[in-house]
């Protein structure tokens, strides 16, 4: 496979997951971080670590958007394994998002109080 096709064909992956109401959510709340946080005027680490906590939850709702789009196309019925697979992967996104939220309220309550 040619380098330029492996680009599109990862660049038409991105696009697939951008469509995905569940990453567009974590999208619009990391704008929303984005913007408080350049309102307080942050420090450079502390921009380090809320972009890694961001990128780290895109990265696991990428990944449970990877895993249920598997078990759908491989289970055609539903079934109590394909079930506890995707509520694991799925709790993999919210376990993220409860460390990126406790990262940026302890940044944010640095710099209110």
């Amino acid at each position: 496979m040619k380098l330029l096709t492996k680009f599109t064909c990862a660049f038409k992956g991105l696009a697939a997951g951008f469509k995905q109401p569940s990453l567009l959510f974590q999208v619009f709340w990391a704008g929303v971080a984005l913007s408080v946080f350049a309102i307080l005027k942050i420090s450079y680490h502390e921009w380090l670590i809320v972009i890694v906590m961001i990128a780290l939850v895109w990265l696991c709702e990428w990944i449970n958007s990877l895993i249920e789009a598997t078990v759908d196309y491989i289970s055609l019925e539903t079934n109590r394994q394909a079930e506890k697979i995707k509520d694991l992967s799925a709790g993999l996104v919210l376990l993220s998002g409860f460390f990126a939220l406790l990262v940026g309220l302890l940044i944010l309550y640095q710099h209110l109080f």
